[in-house]
């Protein structure tokens, strides 16, 4: 009974011709309004004709095709800022070995890298370095670590990118260093005037700092500045801290400031420029300390070669202590007789072979995978290959650093 009164009631409305007027002025509109879109079914002024059900899909007209509708914008994904890791105690000192070891000898895996770095026989143009894109270190700088020849100044740059690196690592509680490159200042910008020399500072520091932790300035209290002049490494170092200027030098003398021809006063004022945006009470100090020029066992008298290795030194182990509390691991050159001895010569040949190591096999190495692999091909050829690889390596060494193909 209830199914019939629904049929009724169905069946009068479509009879009543006003609701089938209502539905035939609503569809002609459509068509009028859309003629191009005009689908299959037609409609006449008799009425309603039966739909064509086969009628293809992408011919039914949607709000897609009209240009009037416009489509939602797509908000662009804003970068994600790297979120900044802090190592637990447990990953710091004294529970990680950070200090090369002069008393251990080199290890197998130290020696083989070396042997293989000092052949002189890859392209000298190959990346062996490189930090993220902020510094890149090629073969050649890395084959003056072999004995005998003067450090390339972009060693110097690896090895500040290493320690700054290592710093992650330092013990909770003791002072933070920052670890500048030999290239802050050239010996040519020395010439230049005080205003280019601060322009020139401030493009080296912030390079530095994009790869330390933290990247501000005024995270740390000790500032180590290599400087190259002359042929010569030494190092200026800056306690902000207790303002004090040191300037730690491996060649023995009683010469003073005019040993270095006004560099050394021309870097302290570029950098109380520099350090007076950021703690200008602490720069008004350090221009007036005079800087002092540390005396300790181990300063050389005849090596002049071997300045760049010292100053590694130097950077790698000082913490501000007294000299007689440096733990630097060095011996002395000469006896009280002026005799000159051979372990300083040994330890100084063996933290060749072990800081190239440490650079090119640091986790802060992005190309460290390939050094490895070339290490290990290294490492499978027959002794007397490899012996044949190395016979005149020094000489060829020297000629590719000097430039000459």
């Amino acid at each position: 009974m209830l199914l019939n009164r629904v049929f009724v009631q169905v069946r009068s409305n479509l009879l009543d011709n006003h609701c089938v007027y209502k539905i035939n002025n609503t569809l002609t509109e459509s068509c009028v309004m859309f003629p191009e879109k005009t689908p299959e079914t037609r409609f006449n002024d008799l009425g309603i004709q039966a739909v064509n059900l086969s009628t293809r899909l992408d011919n039914v007209w949607t709000d897609e095709d009209r240009s009037e509708v416009r489509q939602p914008a797509v908000r662009a994904k804003s970068p994600r800022l790297k979120r900044r890791i802090i190592l637990p105690v447990a990953l710091r000192s004294p529970y990680v070995m950070r200090v090369v070891s002069l008393r251990d000898e080199c290890d197998m895996s130290e020696g083989t890298l070396a042997r293989c770095m000092f052949c002189g026989v890859g392209k000298k143009w190959e990346v062996l370095f490189s930090n993220n894109g902020g510094i890149s270190v090629m073969r050649g700088p890395f084959e003056s670590m072999i004995p005998g020849v003067t450090l390339h100044v972009n060693v110097i740059s690896a090895w500040a990118v290493v320690l700054n690196y290592e710093e992650k690592m330092r013990k909770m509680g003791t002072t933070p260093k920052l670890f500048c490159n030999a290239g802050m200042l050239l010996e040519k910008d020395f010439q230049m005037s005080e205003e280019h020399r601060i322009t020139e500072f401030t493009r080296n520091m912030n390079a530095v700092l994009a790869g330390t932790e933290p990247k501000s300035f005024k995270g740390f209290q000790m500032v180590f500045v290599p400087i190259l002049a002359r042929d010569h490494y030494y190092l200026l170092l800056f306690n902000l801290s207790t303002t004090q200027i040191l300037i730690i030098d491996n060649m023995e003398g009683d010469a003073g400031l005019e040993r270095y021809h006004g560099n050394v006063e021309k870097m302290i004022s570029t950098f109380c420029r520099y350090l007076s945006q950021i703690q200008p009470g602490v720069a008004e100090k350090l221009r007036t300390t005079e800087p002092v020029r540390l005396k300790f066992p181990w300063q050389t008298l005849y090596n002049v070669i071997d300045c760049g290795i010292f100053l590694m030194r130097h950077m790698e182990t000082y913490n501000g202590t007294s000299v007689k509390e440096w733990t630097c691991g060095f011996s002395a050159e000469r006896n009280i007789k002026g005799e000159v001895l051979g372990n300083q010569a040994k330890e100084i040949e063996d933290l060749r072979k072990k800081y190239i190591s440490k650079m090119l096999l640091s986790d802060v190495n992005t190309a460290r995978v390939d050094v490895e692999r070339e290490v290990k091909e290294f490492a499978y050829l027959d002794e007397d290959e490899r012996v044949k690889l190395e016979e005149d390596a020094a000489e060829r060494i020297c000629q590719r650093l000097d430039g000459t193909p």
